[in-house]
């Protein structure tokens, strides 16, 4: 995970890019964009944590 702002890309000004590092990055289909930081923590330990079974998926 890391924190990133939307921003309208300099390079299309009609599309939206991430601006990280001093850098853009398009927005595209493989990006999970979440509104904050506790939304995308919660994803992330529901996807990648254990599950209370025991049980092993993926």
């Amino acid at each position: 995970m890391q924190q990133a702002a939307v921003v309208q890309n300099p390079d299309k000004p009609n599309e939206l890019a991430l601006f990280i590092h001093e850098t853009y990055f398009p927005l595209t289909d493989e990006l999970a964009v979440f509104k904050s930081e506790m939304e995308a923590e919660q994803l992330f330990h529901e996807a990648f944590s254990p599950s209370e079974d025991g049980d092993y998926y993926g």
